[in-house]
């Protein structure tokens, strides 16, 4: 009965156009909001470069692959669906979708500090049908769920995802943002989201840098690995060297090819990557951003635009997220 009156109170309080009063918060709680509120200010107060133009890890490998496509999507900022062949595999969703599922699943069951806990099914089925909307296959939907939680099981039991799991500390799909001097003084802004950055565990020899992972869940057989890994790599070295950016060092990065279940290592090299993005800002700065026909012209939205574009066969439209 005191409570309803005290809230009666406020709310007639409220009413008058004033603040009721409220009672005293915990105060160790109040210590922790106070101490948070000053590193706010503290990082507010850090001088920033408004003038360093922000480049994305993705629109650096699109370039890479098709540098036309880059112009189409980055440039000119049409950034339309990708295309698939008609019908799909084993009955489940498109390729980039299903891939988005399984780089969900695995955020969520690693996730926190505890040991990894794979979400439930119903969890996965829920969240592949919010991708697919609003053309919704319940099936595909089901399909597509069972086989994003295998592969999560399946990395997880595996040396690295094992190692992963015993980190005392673990950040998945972390977005961010640093800025870079490049070789010819050309300050940028470099974004990304990684798909898991986790510490050593403990008992490991010590070492003083993170470990870095990128998940693939394309179709590929482990004899296809190596001729991926040239690609895949210069991903790596792009995100290592934006964490070094930012202040965090990264002793191991190892792109995981979730499909044949295989973990390869790739070998840093800051160099290679300043290389490329310097490259990359001058032909974005000049514009020279030519066709470079091949295999992704089968999924290219802009292939019936592009002169340059090679032959393909007939595609249908699918809903697709268009993220790499």
């Amino acid at each position: 009965r005191s409570e309803t009156k005290v809230c009666l109170q406020r709310l007639v309080t409220l009413a008058r156009g004033q603040l009721p009063l409220l009672p005293p918060g915990d105060k160790a709680a109040g210590e922790r909001a106070d101490a948070i509120l000053a590193r706010l200010e503290r990082a507010a107060a850090v001088e920033r470069d408004a003038s360093a133009e922000v480049t994305t890890v993705s629109e650096v490998l699109t370039w890479q692959r098709c540098p036309r496509q880059a112009l189409y999507r980055y440039v000119v900022g049409d950034d339309r669906r990708l295309r698939f062949r008609a019908g799909s595999e084993r009955g489940l969703l498109p390729p980039d979708l299903r891939g988005t599922l399984a780089h969900e699943v695995l955020a969520q069951a690693l996730r926190g500090s505890k040991a990894p806990s794979l979400p439930a099914a119903r969890w996965i089925e829920g969240r592949a049908a919010q991708l697919l909307v609003p053309e919704i296959d319940a099936e595909a939907c089901q399909a597509t769920a069972s086989w994003a939680r295998d592969l999560a099981r399946t990395f997880l039991a595996s040396p690295l995802g094992v190692r992963a799991g015993q980190s005392p500390l673990r950040s998945p799909e972390r977005p961010i943002l640093a800025p870079l001097r490049l070789p010819g003084g050309q300050r940028i802004a470099l974004r990304g989201t990684l798909d898991l950055l986790f510490r050593p565990p403990e008992g490991e020899q010590a070492s003083s840098g993170w470990v870095l992972v990128d998940y693939k869940a394309g179709d590929l057989t482990e004899l296809e690995v190596p001729e991926r890994l040239a690609e895949d790599g210069l991903q790596l070295q792009l995100y290592a060297v934006l964490l070094e950016a930012a202040g965090i060092s990264v002793s191991e990065a190892w792109v995981a090819y979730l499909v044949p279940g295989v973990a390869t290592q790739v070998e840093l090299d800051s160099a290679r990557a300043f290389e490329v993005l310097s490259d990359h800002q001058r032909a974005r700065q000049e514009l020279e951003l030519p066709a470079r026909p091949g295999v992704a012209c089968e999924t290219c939205p802009w292939a019936s635009s592009c002169d340059a574009a090679a032959p393909r066969p007939a595609l249908s439209g699918g809903s697709a997220l268009t993220s790499p």
